[in-house]
């Protein structure tokens, strides 16, 4: 997490890539779940993801993010864990 960006790490090993998908909750939201309606932020084929999105408002939002394994632009396997983060790009 650095002021004008958010860095996701994630390991390659023999896929191609990553799936990035994030979902913002404003204050007093709900966490995402599995069936929430996830955004696709992008793609990635070399870790890390940097998401450099400006904040909607002028406050610090809370932003959660899943990726998930590619393989020939395929997903493959399950999601990631669901990582949240405090962003504040502005």
């Amino acid at each position: 997490l650095l002021p004008e960006k958010n860095i996701l790490d994630w390991i390659k090993g023999s896929l191609d890539g990553v799936f990035v998908e994030g979902i913002v909750i404003f204050e007093g939201g709900t966490p995402p779940g599995i069936n929430s309606a996830w955004v696709k932020l992008g793609e990635d084929d070399k870790s890390p993801y940097e998401d450099t999105r400006v904040n909607q408002t002028n406050k610090p939002e809370i932003r959660y993010y899943r990726l998930r394994y590619k393989k020939d632009n395929k997903p493959v396997g399950v999601y990631s864990d669901i990582k949240k983060v405090v962003s504040e790009i502005y």
